[in-house]
């Protein structure tokens, strides 16, 4: 029997590590995507802005694209994604997916949706669109907005933080954030079921922007440590599962259950063929803080479960003020205006970039890419409310990525990560490639749009 082995980084399939049929892939999702985003009314049927059948549409025309209609097997499997764009309107919709975006290059999300669907791009586009109006029907923009000061007086949410039920801290071999859940300390009637579902989109959201390039995964530990029939939840499972194979897709790297009594073989032989094909393959059962310390260092491996830290969890109360920023209207107009014209001449460039091979255009829709990175640092903390993971430091908030380890050496007490795709990094990546282009492709930005 092979000795097991660590997950390493992808080596394709990912952002810059893309095969040819990868990249043609790509480039196809963005053309039928953009096209059935620009042919979907402005806004839904009804709505106070008026007759939606012929509107102005935010999309600046097709520019660069072929005009004729997707193929019919796209057509065939999109319907449900035209329905979505119908009834929520393609202004309302793109609000929410550059939002969804944030401080990723979007071509990272769109790769998650292609994997899952094993390259098939009528069925990505679905599958994104519907994830899309999940978020747009399930109220998880608001959690993502204001955090824990927009939930601290949901039942049992702050007790959840407090009592340290489940955290992220650290990261695996290859610097993918850990999420740790320890179950015995989860009762079914110590919070109301809603705030149970908004503690753990609380954590998925928050796991998002702790993952750090070229990363686009995250791992759970469920320490099963005291596990009995009274902490078992099946529909708190149920909601994990969902979000992780329709919410979250391709975002999980491995799904430890880590020494797990025997009472949970028979919940596992009900529960294993209820999961997704793919998630199922990611969950790995572990015994041994050695069995854990083949994907997790033992120096960021939490003591309770074998590691060598003294790191403790401990809550870190909502400070006054800390959302203060989300108070300045003013501010937020002015960074969201600029941050509409980047997307723009993004979605214009793309186009220009579904249609060529010419890689001058690929590199102006990096420097877009790069550009609505650096943005998105100044807008986060007037649209998205600051929480635990902003006051212990972990969350630097340009594009830097802090755990802590105490108790080691001066070396290994703290890890950053994510330094070569921080705002000084994608800065100086941005100078670079203008300076090609000023060489090989001056006319393909709009510099007038770009402040630079």
């Amino acid at each position: 029997m092979s000795k097991a082995q660590a997950n390493p980084i992808p080596s394709d399939g990912i952002v810059d590590r893309l095969t040819g049929e990868q990249t043609t892939k790509l480039k196809e999702f963005w053309k039928v995507f953009l096209r059935i985003v620009h042919e979907a009314p402005k806004y839904p049927p009804g709505s106070a802005n008026g007759d939606t059948s012929n509107q102005e549409h935010d999309l600046n025309g097709m520019n660069g694209v072929d005009s004729s209609p997707p193929p019919l097997t796209f057509e065939n499997e999109i319907h449900v994604a035209r329905e979505v764009l119908k009834k929520h309107g393609s202004k309302r919709f793109m609000e929410s997916f550059w939002r969804w975006i944030n401080q990723c290059y979007a071509d990272t999300m769109v790769l998650k949706f292609l994997r899952a669907r094993k390259w098939q791009i009528g069925a990505a586009i679905n599958m994104l669109v519907v994830c899309i109006q999940w978020r747009i029907e399930s109220g998880v923009e608001d959690i993502d907005a204001w955090g824990e000061e927009g939930l601290r007086d949901a039942e049992g949410f702050i007790k959840q933080l407090e009592m340290g039920k489940a955290y992220a801290q650290g990261s695996d071999r290859f610097g993918r954030p850990v999420c740790y859940i320890h179950v015995r300390l989860h009762k079914l009637f110590d919070q109301s079921a809603k705030a149970l579902e908004d503690f753990i989109l609380f954590q998925m959201e928050n796991l998002r922007f702790l993952i750090t390039y070229p990363n686009d995964k995250f791992n759970i530990v469920f320490d099963m440590a005291g596990f009995g029939f009274s902490n078992m939840d099946w529909k708190c499972v149920h909601f994990i599962v969902k979000c992780l194979e329709a919410y979250y897709p391709e975002s999980l790297n491995i799904l430890f259950i880590h020494n797990a009594p025997w009472i949970f073989q028979g919940i596992w032989k009900i529960l294993g063929p209820m999961i997704d094909a793919d998630v199922r393959a990611k969950v790995h059962f572990t015994r041994s803080p050695e069995d854990l310390k083949v994907h997790i260092d033992e120096k960021h491996l939490i003591k309770q479960l074998g590691g060598t830290s003294d790191w403790k969890w401990e809550y870190d109360p909502i400070v006054p003020g800390e959302n203060d920023k989300m108070k300045d209207e003013a501010t937020k107009k002015e960074l969201a205006a600029e941050r509409n014209t980047l997307l723009a001449e993004f979605e214009r460039v793309t186009r220009l970039w579904i249609a060529s091979p010419d890689p001058n255009i690929s590199k102006a829709r990096r420097v877009l890419d790069n550009l609505l990175r650096i943005q998105s640092f100044a807008l986060d903390p007037y649209v998205r409310g600051r929480g635990i993971y902003h006051r212990k430091g972990n969350i630097v908030g340009d594009g830097r990525v802090v755990f802590e380890y105490p108790g080691l050496a001066d070396g290994d007490a703290r890890e950053m990560r994510g330094e070569d795709k921080a705002i000084g990094a994608l800065e100086g990546e941005v100078r670079d490639l203008l300076r090609d282009l000023d060489i090989d492709g001056a006319n393909i930005l709009d510099k007038s749009k770009l402040k630079l």
